[in-house]
């Protein structure tokens, strides 16, 4: 956790609701809170996407990349092992157990990812809701080790797509496609993350639902959440410090929550 990650954590303890929905009064989100957030996913349901992720950390195979995102800022070299993307650019299995409640909780029909990584989140997200996920990754070789991690645990559900974020946004705009849940984890800067929450709300509906990663890594993505949170078509927003969700239900009325997780 960087410096600023860890000033916003400390402000985060000190605000943040109880997550068991105590002072709630939106019946949706007391749903949300105890029928959801609250559930008991055994890590055992996620044995073999766990052992994945192991073997990743342990690997000795190194890659070429060319990353345009902010995760990496650190790294100059084009040249990447695949133990170093695994311990810095993973989600944390808390996190994505909670991706797979969410999932399991809404039950969407059509799902999107953006930034795969090696594609433990993604088979996180697909064996939760046996439906189809799109996930875009910007880097070639890396997109290639997800799709290779897909086929060992032979998941079907998954749509990869190798491509600037922007650009599939562009593409899958012209489908008219809607999804339902957008999960974003990638590019973590300030202009990159509002053009691509204005290009999702094209891509949504009334009960689609975003869930943005690492809201607090940085000053920008900490002022992007702001603007989002803000945005008159977000009508209720959560803050739980690793990721921000929103949601555009125009019967709610707009509220704004921090919730400890």
């Amino acid at each position: 956790m960087n410096l600023f990650a860890a000033k916003s954590f400390a402000n985060y303890f000190f605000t943040a609701r109880h997550r068991k929905g105590y002072g709630i009064h939106s019946p949706f989100l007391f749903d949300l809170i105890t029928k959801g957030l609250r559930t008991d996913l055994p890590k055992s349901s996620f044995s073999e996407i766990e052992s994945l992720r192991k073997a990743l950390i342990n690997s000795k195979e190194i890659i070429t990349v060319n990353d345009p995102g902010a995760g990496s800022k650190k790294v100059k070299t084009p040249e990447r092992k695949i133990s170093q993307i695994a311990r810095t650019s993973l989600t944390r299995p808390k996190y994505a157990r909670l991706l797979a409640k969410l999932i399991r909780y809404f039950k969407p029909n059509q799902m999107l990812e953006l930034g795969t990584s090696l594609g433990i989140t993604t088979l996180y997200m697909a064996s939760a809701g046996k439906t189809e996920i799109t996930t875009v990754e910007g880097v070639k070789n890396i997109g290639k080790t997800a799709q290779e991690n897909f086929e060992k645990l032979q998941a079907e559900n998954i749509r990869l797509i190798i491509s600037d974020f922007s650009e599939a946004l562009g593409k899958l705009n012209e489908t008219k496609n809607k999804f339902d849940l957008v999960f974003i984890d990638g590019n973590h800067r300030y202009d990159a993350t509002l053009d691509y929450f204005e290009k999702l709300k094209s891509l949504s509906h009334n009960n689609s639902i975003l869930i943005f990663d690492d809201i607090h890594w940085s000053d920008g993505m900490h002022k992007a959440w702001q603007t989002i949170v803000t945005d008159k078509a977000v009508t209720l927003s959560l803050d739980i410090f690793q990721f921000g969700i929103v949601f555009f239900k125009k019967e709610l009325s707009k509220q704004h929550f921090v919730l400890r997780y």
